[in-house]
């Protein structure tokens, strides 16, 4: 997993039918924030929340068709 600052939301015209009703949203990783993950999330996650992000094997793939989901939100310090 990943510790992530969400930084904005991306929106799509055309998703896969297992993403209907679920926002992608632009995650930079705490350790090297110059790098951007787009997770999809389905907690309800927002702009400026600390998140853990699952990567390959830990998401649910077959449902959602991903490679990268929120998994949880961190509570402020």
């Amino acid at each position: 997993m990943i510790r992530c600052l969400v930084t904005e939301t991306l929106t799509a015209q055309i998703k896969m039918a297992g993403l209907a009703g679920k926002k992608l949203l632009v995650c930079r990783p705490a350790e090297k924030p110059e790098n951007v993950i787009v997770a999809v999330d389905t907690l309800g996650a927002g702009i400026g929340s600390e998140v853990l992000v699952s990567k390959n094997y830990s998401t649910r793939q077959e449902e959602y068709g991903v490679d990268c989901m929120v998994s949880a939100i961190l509570d402020p310090k």
